[in-house]
């Protein structure tokens, strides 16, 4: 694992775009199996007679926030989200505005210590590299418990993202969004004026943009046309029927929407490689438990989720309580 070091900036805009249709999701994290770890585990620990403090550290969309409201029942709650990027906590509190958000990155985390009865995260903390989860467990008070999902070496969420991330590269290697933004320029220069050196010009961007048409083919043929949820294809098609009916089309909005799947393909692929910097290998997970319990922490989970019905790994799972 390497610490992700990439700008705010890339990561707004892949949460900017991630609740609104974004173009390039992913939807390895969405697994029956994390669904089930995290409602046995927080269903006990929801059922509180006294208040509770939570924080959702590296919330991203507020997934996890998300599932204690729905389980809190009448367990009073006061859940604070944190994470490094305006548009996450924008989507999030946009959705539930009781909770209260934190921007920050988490080395360190401005908060006092112990200041949570429950800490959370989901394939969040260990962007920030091994130290955050330091900063994580002085965020857990005296008998708070601290639960982590982590992304996994050799878990097929990592190889789904391995898988997404190749196959994105390869579209971006190919050109094909800035050649095709060359072919739909100079088309509309031709309609405009039908000049000779207009239809030669659109020949020769042809060229190029025709084979990027057959790299992103090719593209679809190795790795399917599910790849990337399904985007890649999806985009093959929009651009074949722009190109086939360029009259029928605003020119300004062909090229505000193709500068927007770029930025989209930029960011998806910053998400991508991050899931590949960030996860841990079974050495790293073992150091994690170790430094856990010489903070004083009782580890009660310690282990990979298996997704049962395939028999594969998905993810890290952890949970450990603050001696009082």
């Amino acid at each position: 694992m390497t610490q992700d070091n990439q700008t705010p900036e890339a990561w707004n805009t892949y949460w900017s775009g991630d609740q609104t249709g974004h173009a390039y999701s992913d939807h390895g994290s969405s697994q029956p199996a994390l669904s089930e770890f995290w409602q046995r585990n927080l269903s006990a620990l929801l059922l509180s007679s006294e208040p509770l403090k939570v924080l959702d550290l590296a919330c991203g969309n507020g997934a996890l926030t998300q599932l204690v409201e729905s389980l809190k029942g009448t367990t009073e709650i006061d859940m604070h989200c944190l994470d490094a990027s305006s548009s996450a906590l924008a989507n999030v509190a946009s959705r539930m505005p009781n909770i209260t958000t934190i921007e920050s990155d988490m080395r360190p985390i401005p908060l006092a210590d112990g200041g949570f009865d429950l800490v959370l995260s989901q394939f969040g903390t260990e962007y920030a590299g091994l130290g955050a989860f330091d900063e994580a467990a002085r965020m857990v008070a005296p008998n708070g418990t601290a639960i982590f999902v982590v992304h996994m070496q050799g878990g097929v969420i990592e190889a789904e993202s391995k898988y997404n991330h190749d196959a994105t590269q390869a579209l971006m290697d190919s050109k094909f969004l800035g050649n095709t933004a060359k072919v739909v320029d100079l088309g509309f220069a031709q309609m405009a004026e039908n000049s000779p050196e207009n239809t030669l010009r659109f020949k020769e961007a042809c060229v190029p943009f025709n084979q990027s048409i057959v790299a992103v083919e090719s593209i679809l043929t190795d790795y399917g046309v599910d790849v990337a949820a399904g985007t890649i294809h999806k985009l093959y098609n929009d651009v074949a029927n722009i190109v086939e009916n360029l009259a029928k089309y605003d020119h300004s909005e062909i090229g505000q929407w193709l500068k927007g799947m770029a930025n989209e393909l930029a960011a998806y692929q910053l998400r991508m490689q991050s899931m590949l910097n960030a996860a841990i290998d079974q050495d790293q997970f073992d150091a994690l438990k170790e430094n856990f319990e010489t903070k004083g922490f009782s580890v009660a989970i310690a282990g990979s989720i298996i997704d049962t019905a395939q028999d594969v790994h998905l993810s890290w799972a952890f949970k450990a309580q603050r001696t009082g």
